[in-house]
């Protein structure tokens, strides 16, 4: 899928100003696409909490469709610090996917509920895919909680956080 973007600008002639007018469309070459709503906040779900997705399939014309013949394919995200040898000996991150889980799924014309384990923290990606394993799209979520990270920190430590919210005032 692809996301084009037209953006126009028209001048008044000698007096310098000007509209501006802004248009958005998504191109696919597919005959339908997946989308996905929540009630939750992917960015930051609590551990041991209710959470879910709702998938539908929409068809060109943006009509609800059924879809079959789709998988579900669920990555845990770890990051892995790693020295690597360049001019200078450095720390890097590298992302490693490890499939958790693999399910066969229908949605129907009304929509499919997945419901989200929460019982294990961390970075977490739900991809969907058709029978051509062609990606119809990926959703990132990322459970807080306490885990076992021994052995995944390098020698200058960072800190990553993830809050509950985006902002937050002083008392």
């Amino acid at each position: 899928m692809f996301k084009v973007s037209l953006l126009v600008d028209g001048f008044e002639a000698g007096s310098g100003r000007s509209v501006r007018a802004a248009k958005n469309i998504y191109v696919s070459s597919q005959p339908y696409v997946i989308g996905y709503k929540t009630a939750s906040n992917l960015s930051y779900l609590k551990k041991e909490t209710k959470a879910y997705i709702d998938l539908i399939a929409v068809n060109t014309d943006l009509k609800k469709i059924k879809a079959d013949n789709l998988q579900l394919l669920l990555y845990k995200k770890e990051f892995i610090n790693t020295l690597v040898k360049k001019k200078v000996n450095t720390y890097i991150k590298l992302l490693k996917k490890k499939l958790k889980s693999k399910k066969l799924i229908i949605i129907s014309s009304k929509g499919y509920n997945h419901n989200i384990n929460t019982e294990n923290s961390g970075s977490y990606e739900l991809v969907i895919v058709d029978k051509d394993n062609n990606e119809l799209n990926v959703i990132n979520y990322t459970i807080a909680g306490e885990a076992n990270l021994a052995g995944n920190i390098d020698k200058k430590a960072k800190l990553q956080l993830k809050l509950n919210k985006t902002t937050y005032w002083p008392w």
